[in-house]
């Protein structure tokens, strides 16, 4: 009975493995990612600019023209022209418009949407094949239970970058 029993669980983990080599992508693990949303306040000052807008109504094409014609873009610009690249599938310009707004973050000693700008990241990297660098961003994140997408990411999640790893 113990050599069943012994095969059945050799038989179940070898299915598993391969299910999971088949299974997983960068997609599979950025699949329950949230979309950004801009933060509405309840003050009568409150004006959207036009690229706020363009972003909320998820015209992502015209945010990047609208930030394209601006001659400085503020952290949220930025941040917001990065997201529209990454929503059009443009990885690397979304990857060179966040790391930007981390390194100017670094420079003035500030932490705009450095959370955000984190958890993006992620996909992006995933989304090139830059998997040691997502796993760097990802295990910041769950290292950190103050980080605002903590609860995005877990062990699982690390796991199936090894498992990604081991396919490329």
């Amino acid at each position: 009975w113990s050599k069943r029993i012994a095969a059945s669980m050799a038989f179940v983990l070898v299915a598993m493995a391969g299910y999971l080599l088949i299974s997983v992508s960068p997609e599979s693990i950025t699949s329950g990612h949230v979309d950004y949303r801009i933060p509405v306040m309840r003050s009568s000052e409150n004006l959207q600019t036009e690229l706020q807008e363009a972003s909320a109504e998820k015209e992502f094409q015209k945010v990047i023209d609208l930030g394209s014609q601006l001659d400085a873009l503020s952290i949220e610009a930025s941040f917001l022209v990065g997201m529209a690249h990454l929503q059009l599938n443009q990885f690397a310009v979304a990857e060179e418009a966040f790391l930007a707004i981390e390194q100017s973050n670094q420079q003035n000693q500030s932490l705009e949407f450095a959370d955000q700008v984190d958890y993006y990241l992620v996909k992006a990297y995933l989304s090139t094949g830059q998997l040691e660098e997502a796993e760097v961003r990802m295990r910041k994140i769950i290292d950190d239970p103050n980080h605002t997408y903590h609860q995005n990411f877990g062990k699982s999640d690390l796991f199936k970058i090894f498992i990604l790893k081991l396919k490329n």
